[in-house]
C-alpha cells in the first residue's frame, strides 16, 4: 500500500495543472474536471499501479501462510508442500509453478502498453 500511494502521488503530481485550470475556464466543476481531464491523463499510471499491486498480492506467501486456514490454501502455499523430507515431487511442483505464473504473465501481456507508459510517465522531464 505505501508503494501504491507513493507511485500514485507521483503520477498525479506530474499531471499538468494547466489542463485542469483550462477545464475550469470552460465551465467544468472540480469533480467533472477530475473525471474528464485529470483521470484520463493518469490512467496509465493507475493501471501500472494496479498491476503491481495485483502481482504483489498474487505472490504473497507470508500473510497467506499465516491467515489462511487449513481447508483452503493458495498456490504459493501449496507449491512447497510437494517436498517431503528428501523426496521432491518435481512434476507437481513445476506444474503448479507454471499454473501460478500464468495469470500475472497473461495480465502483463494484455496490459503491457499501459505498463510501459505508466512506469515511464515521470522519467523524462522537458
Amino acid at each position: 500500500m505505501p508503494l501504491a500511494t507513493w507511485l500514485m502521488m507521483v503520477f498525479f503530481r506530474d499531471a499538468p495543472r494547466e489542463l485542469e485550470e483550462a477545464a475550469y475556464l470552460d465551465g467544468y466543476t472540480p469533480l467533472r474536471a477530475f473525471f474528464k481531464v485529470t483521470l484520463p491523463l493518469v490512467l496509465p499510471g493507475i493501471i501500472s499501479v494496479a498491476i503491481l499491486c495485483w502481482i504483489f498480492a498474487w505472490n504473497e506467501y507470508l500473510f497467506a501462510n499465516l491467515f489462511v486456514g487449513t481447508d483452503v490454501k493458495t498456490f504459493t502455499i501449496v507449491i512447497p508442500t510437494f517436498t517431503h523430507g528428501s523426496q521432491t515431487l518435481w512434476n507437481l511442483q513445476m506444474a503448479f509453478s507454471l499454473i501460478a505464473m500464468l495469470p500475472p504473465v497473461i495480465l502483463f501481456i494484455m496490459l503491457r502498453r499501459y505498463m510501459v507508459r505508466g512506469l515511464s510517465l515521470g522519467v523524462v522531464k522537458g
